[in-house]
């Protein structure tokens, strides 16, 4: 059976902390858990609004989940 992709959109400045958490589950070898931050190579402050929505549709039509 595939593994299940799960596109995770959030606010890094307020749920940081949730990402660590991941990032924790990820080395813990009790978990089947795999984690990949593929954060935007485009800066969000960007004037190419349309390169980070590329960017981000892409990955979340990749994606058997998406979380907001």
């Amino acid at each position: 059976m595939a593994k299940k992709k799960v596109f995770i959109s959030y606010d890094y400045d307020h749920d940081k902390h949730y990402k660590n958490l991941l990032l924790a589950w990820d080395k813990n070898s009790e978990f089947d858990f795999s984690f990949y931050d593929t954060s935007v190579d485009v800066s969000v402050d960007s004037t190419d609004a349309a390169a980070i929505r590329r960017v981000i549709s892409a990955r979340i039509n990749n994606s058997t989940y998406l979380i907001i």
